[in-house]
């Protein structure tokens, strides 16, 4: 096996990124989650949906919301944008 050179672990870092934005609107029952914002103490839905997009994109995301919402509120219609940058 070929030992790797300083250049060859640098090159992959050099290519260019794929950036792609996301608008999603959505409507979900808040009554399980405290809130949209992620906290450290709680179950959010920023924190639900995030962990589904690692799923899917194998990469972590965030996802930026509209607004913030308390425990327990529903929303009937809530926009939130994903900014993936990914490497070709």
């Amino acid at each position: 096996m070929a030992t790797r050179t300083r250049v060859d672990l640098i090159i992959p870092y050099l290519r260019p990124l794929t950036i792609k934005r996301f608008f999603f609107h959505i409507a979900y029952n808040g009554q399980n989650y405290h809130g949209w914002q992620r906290q450290s103490n709680a179950c959010t839905v920023q924190e639900v949906i995030e962990g589904a997009l690692l799923k899917i994109l194998k990469t972590p995301t965030s996802a930026n919301g509209c607004g913030r919402t308390d425990a327990g509120v529903h929303a009937s219609q809530y926009f939130f944008m994903l900014i993936w940058l990914k490497r070709p």
